[in-house]
């Protein structure tokens, strides 16, 4: 059996340049487990070729770091080093890689299967059935749309497939993507959807990884995955409405990060209900604009923070830590404008099976940005005598929270009425005197009293109207 598997591949490696067509073969690892650190792979050709190299099974994303693409006659090195941790803090899995010659492919012209394994095809002008399917794909292949247009009720197709890349289309549909069955190692990049049900319905789909791409549902949810483990979305825009931007449940080892995610109803639901299976999920750095804008079905693992690093976030400026919450983190206090808020996000709080789920890092609007404050004074008349001025400091960027100063000083009223008060007693006292003669001193006193009380009246009366 040895012996027929080498000259089979013999036979592959010298037959096909005798014909003048490129030959690309894997060297090592054919399958080998890794852990932390770069992986070589070692390729060979039997002439120059462009090549894609595609990681078939990979439960993490690993990618190409040396930056070749090119091979000559003989052997070529690739490095590969592991992006996505598990849940041990450990990269590693079995790997199995092909190797794709850029300089073959099958071209794509009408709606149809695409039944040939181990094959990469090329899409070479829009395509239309309204009524129907229009690409049904196979195991193991690639299909690029080229930026053409799919107009169908569901454009592509899986059903029970595996190590399947589908990038660069543009959808329209009922499903823009809809898979049946249980799908495996699917990866769709920059690809666009637009879909009146859920622009990529993806059930019991694992290894699932979705990046660069724009989906939008007009009736239900942007991209539907429940019952899904391991999965990457990156770098995607979500538009639900009805229902979900992203529904995903019974999740195990799921990343969802650098993504803008709109619904009119929920935007993220991580697990409908208590006692689905949802445990080392890690939700951040995205924008989550929706009414109810996060659900969950457990605590079990479920993250909504990274640790604080550097780099580009999905929206306004800073490290990349949570996510950025409309409405809490429009409002939120950041008081050493660090770009996050000061208090964590309550982002869901189960009151009947006693869990909550917190955003411990998540963003603010007030990086780099100065306060203005604004000062405002009100008066608040206590007696007769005392004024309480309370002086008011208000930042106008809403990053600090306002603060007030208070103070009694004398009131304005008393301190102008009565020295008047004074001088009529004494003007009162002189008339009387003249009137009736300094004997009836006492009747004097008490008339001139009378008088004064009664002008204290009148002034203050007079100054509950005008401010003191």
């Amino acid at each position: 059996m040895k012996k027929l598997f080498e000259i089979a591949l013999l036979f592959l490696l010298l037959v096909p340049a005798a014909y003048g067509i490129p030959s690309v073969s894997i060297i090592s690892p054919l399958n080998q487990t890794y852990y932390n650190g770069t992986a070589p792979l070692n390729v060979s050709s039997n002439e120059t070729v462009n090549i894609t190299i595609r990681l078939n099974e990979a439960v993490f994303e690993w990618y190409n770091v040396s930056g070749v693409n090119t091979i000559v006659y003989g052997e070529e090195t690739f490095l590969l080093n592991a992006t996505v941790e598990n849940e041990n803090g450990t990269n590693y899995e079995s790997l199995v890689f092909t190797v794709v010659d850029g300089a073959h492919s099958i071209d794509v012209t009408t709606c149809g299967a695409l039944a040939t394994q181990n094959e990469t095809y090329i899409l070479q002008n829009n395509l239309s059935n309204p009524l129907g399917t229009c690409i049904a794909v196979t195991d193991n292949i690639v299909f690029d749309c080229q930026g053409y247009t799919i107009d169908a009720e569901r454009p592509i197709y899986l059903d029970s497939n595996k190590n399947v890349t589908i990038e660069n289309c543009n959808l329209i549909g009922s499903h823009g993507i809809f898979g049946h069955g249980t799908n495996d190692f699917v990866n769709i990049y920059n690809t666009n959807a637009t879909s009146y049900y859920s622009a990529f319905s993806l059930s019991f789909t694992d290894h699932l990884t979705v990046r660069n791409c724009r989906v939008k549902s007009s009736n239900f949810d942007g991209i539907y995955a429940p019952a899904s483990r391991h999965f990457l979305i990156e770098n995607t825009t979500v538009e639900g409405a009805g229902r979900y931007g992203i529904k995903c449940s019974t999740i195990v080892n799921g990343t969802i990060r650098h993504c803008n995610i709109t619904s009119s109803n929920m935007g993220l639901v991580s697990g409908y209900a208590p006692g689905y299976i949802v445990s080392y999920n890690h939700i951040y750095d995205n924008y989550l604009n929706a009414p109810t804008p996060y659900i969950s079905g457990g605590p079990y693992g479920e993250y909504l923070n990274t640790t604080r690093h550097s780099g580009q976030r999905i929206y306004t400026s800073g490290d990349i830590g949570g996510n950025y919450w409309v409405g809490y983190s429009d409002s939120c206090y950041d008081v050493d404008r660090d770009g996050f808020c000061d208090e964590p996000y309550n982002a869901y709080n189960n009151t009947q099976y006693g869990f909550v789920i917190y955003d411990y890092l998540p963003y603010s609007n007030c990086y780099g940005t100065t306060a203005d404050w604004q000062v405002t004074v009100e008066r608040e008349r206590v007696n007769f005598t005392y004024v309480l001025v309370k002086t008011i400091h208000t930042d106008l960027t809403g990053c600090e929270p306002s603060y007030y100063e208070e103070k009694y000083v004398i009131s304005n009223v008393a301190t102008s009425v009565m020295p008047h008060l004074v001088v009529i007693f004494l003007s009162i006292s002189i008339f009387m005197v003249s009137m009736k003669g300094v004997t009836d001193v006492r009747s004097l006193i008490t008339t001139s009293i009378k008088i004064v009380i009664l002008v204290a009246i009148i002034i203050t009366m007079a100054s509950l109207i005008v401010p003191g």
